[in-house]
């Protein structure tokens, strides 16, 4: 492997010239880090690397070299530019203690600016829409999230010192993501450190059985269909589009894009039952977090006597605040009494802390989002596997039944290793070689595999001394790309036989008992198969009588369509449109990451969306319905008409019906709320 390594090395350093052009070493994002990718620049005349580096922010007092590339790595997040707005700035002190920062990453933002970011955006539409409650950003240096607040003013924005991380020249607002309400999902880290702590096998296995159950129901059950929808969401929230196209009776009409979505929600929750025990909990959710401004919440306390009695147990837990927005299904809700907090990955049995939620009134403004206190000895966000509060998501789950015996098992010291300073100016030299050495030492996967083989082996499950030291070593892995230290693995910690719901081929197996095991066995993977065969929407096709002119532009349009969607798939080897559209892969080139590529794709879907819209939009030269709604007709007719011609010569031939070899459907979908105004008003 060495040789590989100096064949990078060298790479990096001389450059790659590909036909007339060669390309330098520019600098490598955070996530690309991670996955050993890097850009590259070709120099312009008046335009060096050397020259992109010191646009990108004044990065000199920097001393450490992991550090440094971090921090040049920040400036190629993926943001939208806030051009519209204008802001002013105030600069406050961070809330330390103990050697704890607890706001660390959270600034203010006022309730004013948060709604004209959020209509540039296109988050909201109309003044009387809310808008979300945090915003993950970037500001020249300055990065971590802006929480609404209602005692900010105007166009204010409130910085604290630990969200300036460099400085730049640029200062304009950038956001990265926003709050939202997702639904919550169990893994498999989360079900063994549960399951360690006192939770029954029986209540996992219940769980999964009946998801299984109900999402076999939902193909042919319309009620139940949307009810999940609506209540599973994805980070995406795609589920409630598909739930969208549902209530305008695509289901009920056995549309073909309809049933092949449906079919695929069907077979990508499986398989992530299957590979990773992705079960639901509906009485849970997914949320950013943010620090409580208004000092109420209780935290907590290391020296905090013991309980007498249940509710003194129950009083004494720090709070937190959770108010839901009602995801579509009904009126803003709070969530009180005692609920799991914890952050992915958690490997170590105090990483699941046991909080209560609490209504406070100061705090209603935030919805969708899990506030936490800013008292007590230490953040809880910490102990939750050494989270913060600059863009991490948080685990919140109240049902009663996953509410584990052990509350509160006492947390792992998350203290970051002692980086060594360089002592020079660092150059890329040195950003290469530490690239590199990362690429060599990098063990973050193997620690993890390792630790869930040992949980499920050893008879105390997370808490043997092997799952202990593995969760040091996976904390220390996560902090190399920061730290610059790496987690040194022995070889007494490689495990000699592997369970076999781990699918370890070439490796010693056996048949795991535990929990986990039970849960692979109960589940049989369900294939992909999308519908061609059925009859396009009636109710559509015989909307508009649209001429030829109309649906030839709507056929040129639909070729470009589908070659960029193509690419896409060739990229990240994704095998059908389907897929692309609505975020829920199978399979693809990235997976090592399947919830950052599942964020990924979700961008790059809406920018391919987004893209198309302008370009019919264009096209019309208008956005209006009266043009629009004829225009869609045509986009949806030339889509049927490619499909069922295709059907009738796949018939005729005997062959197999299969995505590769059939026409493309997604087209028209990019219009999915006006195909249903459409659809319903002609049934008015």
């Amino acid at each position: 492997m060495d040789e590989v390594f100096t064949r990078v090395k060298r790479t990096l350093t001389n450059g790659i010239t590909i036909g007339d052009r060669h390309y330098e070493f520019l600098a490598f994002g955070n996530s690309q880090f991670r996955e050993n990718g890097a850009y590259f620049f070709a120099p312009l005349r008046h335009v060096l690397p050397r020259h992109m580096r010191n646009w990108m922010g004044n990065f000199g007092e920097i001393p450490y070299v992991a550090q440094y590339a971090a921090r040049l790595g920040q400036c190629f997040s993926t943001t939208r530019a806030i051009i519209g707005t204008k802001t002013t700035i105030q600069e406050i002190e961070d809330e330390e203690r103990n050697g704890y920062v607890f706001t660390d990453g959270v600034g203010k933002i006022s309730p004013f600016l948060a709604q004209l970011i959020s209509h540039e955006l296109g988050i909201i539409r109309r003044p009387t829409d809310v808008p979300p409650s945090i915003f993950q950003f970037r500001m020249g240096g300055c990065k971590g999230i802006l929480a609404v607040c209602l005692d900010s003013k105007a166009q204010e924005i409130t910085i604290r010192r630990s969200q300036y991380k460099f400085a730049a020249r640029s200062e304009g607002l950038e956001i990265i993501r926003c709050s939202q309400f997702a639904v919550s999902n169990l893994n498999r880290q989360i079900i063994v450190v549960l399951s360690t702590l006192g939770v029954p096998d029986a209540v996992f296995v219940e769980k999964q059985k009946t998801q299984l159950a109900n999402l076999g129901l939902a193909m042919t059950n319309e009620k139940l269909a949307l009810t999940m929808l609506q209540k599973d969401i994805d980070p995406n929230q795609m589920t409630l589009a598909l739930a969208g196209m549902i209530l305008d009776g695509f289901q009920r009409t056995e549309e073909p894009f309809m049933r092949s979505l449906l079919r695929l929600w069907r077979a990508w929750s499986i398989k992530y039952l299957k590979e990773k025990a992705r079960i639901t909990i509906h009485d849970g959710a997914f949320l950013l977090g943010c620090v409580d401004e208004t000092f109420t919440l209780q935290g907590h306390y290391d020296n905090s006597p013991p309980a007498n009695n249940s509710d003194e147990k129950i009083n004494k837990l720090p709070e937190v605040f959770v108010q839901l927005s009602g995801s579509g299904t009904g009126n803003p809700r709070i969530v009180t009494g005692p609920m799991i907090l914890a952050r992915n990955p958690s490997l170590h049995p105090g990483d699941i802390r046991i909080v209560k939620g609490v209504d406070v009134p100061e705090l209603r403004h935030l919805k969708d989002v899990v506030v936490v206190p800013q008292t007590g000895d230490r953040p809880i966000v910490n102990m939750c596997s050494g989270g913060d509060l600059d863009g991490d998501d948080y685990l919140v789950i109240w049902d009663p039944e996953l509410l584990p015996h052990e509350w509160n098992h006492p947390p792992m010291d998350f203290t970051p290793a002692r980086k060594v300073p360089l002592g020079r100016d660092i150059t890329p030299d040195d950003l290469t070689t530490f690239f590199v050495r990362y690429m060599k030492n990098d063990n973050l996967s193997r620690i993890a595999v390792a630790h869930l083989a040992y949980a499920d082996y050893m008879e105390d499950g997370v808490k043997s001394s092997k799952c202990l030291k593995l969760a040091e070593l996976h904390s220390t892995a996560v902090d190399y790309i920061k730290s610059g230290v790496p987690a040194k693995m022995t070889r007494d910690l490689n495990p000699a036989k592997w369970p076999h719901f781990m699918e370890k081929e070439n490796r010693p197996l056996y048949q795991s008992k535990k929990v986990l095991g039970q849960l692979y066995d109960q589940v049989e993977r369900v294939d992909f198969v999308p519908v061609f065969d059925t009859p396009f929407d009636d109710r559509i096709l015989r909307a508009y009588q649209v001429d030829r002119k109309t649906l030839d532009e709507a056929a040129v349009l639909k070729r470009q369509y589908d070659t960029a969607t193509r690419r896409i798939m060739a990229q990240y080897a994704i095998k059908t449109e389907f897929e692309v559209w609505s975020t829920f892969v199978m399979h693809h080139s990235k997976a090592n990451n399947d919830y950052k590529f599942h964020e990924e794709i979700g961008r790059i879907s809406i920018a391919l969306k987004d893209r198309f819209r302008q370009e019919c939009y264009k096209k019309i030269g208008s956005k209006e319905f009266e043009k629009l709604g004829p225009f869609v007709v045509a986009m949806y007719t030339v889509t049927a008409d490619e499909v069922g011609q295709a059907v009738h010569e796949v018939k005729e031939k005997g062959a197999d019906m299969t995505a590769d070899k059939m026409p493309m459907m997604s087209f028209p979908w990019l219009f999915k709320e006006v195909l249903g105004r459409i659809a319903n008003d002609m049934l008015a």
